[in-house]
């Protein structure tokens, strides 16, 4: 494998060294979709990344620019030569000092992994309940302290659920394990708020912008409890590898898929 470090194409790598996302958690990620020789929604991606970066009070590079990004992204690409793949770029501030950094400029790392996309059918929910997530902005963020995720996978394995909803503190749905969470009922589309701890993920933004005007249906954003989700006539799953995951069953209920399919048509434009 190679990676790119702030730049430099290099086939092994030691980052410890002032690496504060490693101590502290002190960074963010971005996970980028790469397939049939495109990546998808790029300067949404971009201009996400920059966002957590700025709310982390990070000290941004004049020359980390979407075109810079881009040459390094595809750089990354061709050094590994593969066709698609996910793209995770991490960047951490890169500084002495414990708690308190002495600086706020950055490293950054950039790489790629084979790209497993396809939706899978059948697809089981389950309801992680051991820890809640809490509802401030931070936790909107893709930061590298996702501890609570982690520990939401292992539960989802070892009761095999395909996936997890998490909650928040306030006993509603934040999201799922890795998926931003939609529920259909009737005509109306609806996802929980960021003030609910869910994910700022890239195409839940879509779908509630830009896809919300080319369907019928009414796109919103609302707390969802567990209850809205049992009754909801369709179920499904966002995030930016597969794009939309549709739920088929959570606990005693079997939902259709129909509208979750047409959807990801809009979305891929097939």
């Amino acid at each position: 494998m190679v990676y790119n470090f702030n730049g430099q194409l290099v086939n092994s790598l030691s980052v410890l060294d002032k690496n504060r996302a490693f101590y502290y958690g002190d960074g963010v990620f971005d996970t980028l979709k790469y397939k049939n020789n495109k990546f998808y929604y790029l300067e949404e991606h971009y201009l996400r990344l920059l966002a957590s970066m700025r709310q982390l009070r990070m000290e941004i590079p004049q020359n980390f620019t979407l075109e810079y990004w881009y040459k390094e992204l595809s750089n990354t690409l061709k050094a590994n030569n593969i066709e698609d793949v996910r793209l995770r770029t991490t960047v951490w501030r890169h500084s002495d000092g414990l708690y308190h950094p002495k600086v706020s400029s950055i490293n950054f790392l950039i790489e790629c992994s084979p790209l497993f996309d396809d939706i899978k059918s059948p697809y089981t929910l389950g309801v992680y309940k051991d820890y809640y997530l809490n509802t401030n902005s931070i936790d909107n963020l893709k930061t590298t302290n996702r501890l609570s995720n982690v520990l939401a996978s292992i539960y989802m394995q070892e009761n095999s659920f395909d996936n997890v909803l998490m909650l928040n503190i306030n006993k509603t749905v934040a999201g799922a394990c890795n998926a931003n969470l939609f529920c259909v009922s009737k005509n109306r589309i609806y996802s929980p708020p960021l003030s609910d701890g869910c994910l700022n993920g890239i195409i839940r933004a879509q779908l509630l912008t830009k896809f919300a005007k080319k369907t019928s249906y009414e796109f919103t954003e609302k707390s969802i409890s567990i209850a809205d989700v049992l009754s909801a006539d369709e179920v499904f799953l966002t995030n930016s590898i597969v794009h939309i995951q549709p739920i088929t069953h959570f606990k005693r209920q079997t939902y259709s898929t129909k509208l979750s399919e047409e959807l990801m048509s809009l979305l891929t434009g097939d």
